[in-house]
């Protein structure tokens, strides 16, 4: 079977009587002051995995960007010296799957932030870029029954375990395996070869080597078409799976039109829509 039959046997199919709660609530924690573009890229990424509504938690300075770029998004915004932790826990009411990390950042905010989001039980949530740097900080990793979702390149997988990122890459699959057994969590360790893996399952490789996707927002967009499966009630080793998957495939697909040199992020957001149509196409046949 080729990649993209594995990925279309995992590609959930889309109900036609099926409305916006059908498919899922995403709810993101993403963005800061100063990197509204995380937020936007990880919006779109649960947008184009299928998900029915998308809501950006994000500073308000990043209001006219969001809304510009991802009008689809809902917004909740705050203020950096204002947050209303209690108002925040209702968001948790309305979604079905969480992101936290994409831009983040690291001030006293996103620690209120995170660690509001760690005590979320039943709900799956992923753990990606600024969110995963903190728990290294931290040291204490979630403690709830929720599904879980970490999603390293090999420096976060370095600090999240103290180990060399040489050491890593020698031995990603043991390592890999290893870290999501003792935390419970499913890990996606993300690099040219990315690993996932979950606790009692064999781990899965996905050799992309496609130097293309090493750019600025790539990441973000990986973890939002993660969170995007997951608000569809994906299980999380499938969709973790599945979303490398189509992450790696617009990957190529963006290659084969613009080169690896020139690649951005948003030549990724570009090619995923043609990616998933190919893949829907399979299903039909």
């Amino acid at each position: 079977m080729n990649r993209e039959d594995q990925a279309a046997a995992l590609l959930p199919k889309r109900p036609n009587d099926g409305n916006k709660g059908t498919f899922g609530k995403a709810l993101l924690f993403a963005g800061s002051v100063d990197c509204a573009g995380a937020a936007v890229f990880a919006a779109e990424g649960a947008y184009r995995a299928g998900a029915g509504l998308v809501k950006l938690v994000s500073p308000e300075e990043n209001r006219f960007i969001i809304q510009t770029a991802v009008p689809e998004a809902l917004l909740f915004s705050y203020l950096k010296d204002r947050l209303d932790l209690q108002m925040i826990k209702e968001q948790f009411l309305w979604c079905d799957s969480v992101l936290i990390g994409p831009g983040l950042s690291k001030t006293r905010t996103a620690k209120e932030l995170l660690s509001l989001v760690k005590e979320l039980d039943e709900k799956p949530v992923v753990y990606d870029a600024d969110a995963l740097n903190l728990l290294a900080m931290e040291g204490e990793l979630p403690k709830t029954d929720a599904p879980k979702v970490f999603t390293p390149h090999i420096g976060e997988m370095s600090r999240l375990i103290k180990r060399p990122a040489a050491e890593i890459k020698a031995n990603r699959i043991e390592i890999t395996k290893d870290y999501a057994e003792k935390t419970g969590a499913v890990v996606v360790c993300k690099d040219h070869v990315t690993v996932a893996a979950a606790p009692g399952e064999e781990p899965w490789v996905w050799e992309g080597n496609n130097s293309g996707l090493s750019t600025g927002g790539s990441g973000d967009i990986l973890a939002g078409i993660l969170t995007g499966l997951l608000a569809g009630k994906m299980k999380a080793f499938n969709a973790a799976k599945l979303a490398v998957m189509l992450h790696g495939l617009a990957g190529e697909e963006a290659a084969s039109r613009c080169g690896k040199t020139a690649m951005m992020a948003r030549d990724i957001l570009a090619a995923l829509p043609f990616v998933l149509k190919k893949l829907e196409d399979i299903q039909e046949k």
